[in-house]
């Protein structure tokens, strides 16, 4: 049977795979992974979405356009030259053992490429300062609250009663991006507070 859509088969791979790198229940890393192919293969989801809604459902066309033009910025940050190579990987063992265990995300942190101190042989990371997170999670988090407001089921009562099983599924593939957009915002809140506790025990180990 030949898929009806172009991009289903995609996104629903991206959407499978996210599982992988990130818990969305409990908003948190499970393994080392870069942003920046995170975020482009999402594109594909948002593609569906794009051939799936009907083209007189301007309304969700309108929070869709939205949705994509603010990853495409947030993606184009993490591909900039300041945060060049951003990944989520492993915290090193003497930070994790300065922290109490109930810091969350206190094994893993967000790290760049460090272009003036890489060689030929090996590329070097350093980690995000706070301002740097701070940067990056006010783009996501700007995302995730526009996509908590009531405007996408305002916007789905534009179909008749019995479409309701195709705009279940689009409001699940919504509800995929809002999960994917949250998470990492709160991994990046988590990780600017963590950053906070360890500046505070520098000075007080200093003092």
């Amino acid at each position: 049977m030949v898929n009806a859509f172009e991009w289903e088969e995609s996104a629903e791979a991206v959407i499978a795979e996210l599982r992988e790198f990130i818990d969305h229940e409990q908003r948190h890393v499970v393994q080392s992974h870069d942003l920046l192919t995170r975020l482009q293969s999402w594109e594909y989801v948002l593609l569906h979405l794009d051939e799936r809604i009907p083209r007189r459902m301007k309304k969700l066309h309108a929070i869709n356009a939205e949705t994509t033009d603010a990853l495409v910025a947030i993606r184009d940050l993490v591909d900039s030259v300041q945060f060049q190579g951003l990944k989520l990987e492993r915290e090193e063992a003497h930070v994790v053992a300065r922290l109490e265990a109930d810091v969350r995300h206190r094994d893993w942190r967000a790290a760049r490429s460090d272009l003036a101190h890489a060689t030929d042989d090996a590329e070097r990371f350093v980690r995000l300062e706070e301002r740097e997170l701070k940067t990056l999670h006010a783009q996501f988090l700007e995302l995730a609250t526009s996509m908590q407001q009531n405007r996408l089921r305002d916007a789905l009562k534009e179909g008749a009663q019995k479409e309701i099983a195709e705009f279940a599924k689009i409001e699940e593939y919504f509800a995929h991006v809002s999960a994917f957009v949250s998470t990492y915002e709160r991994i990046l809140y988590d990780l600017i507070s963590k950053e906070r506790v360890l500046s505070a025990n520098i000075r007080k180990n200093a003092g």
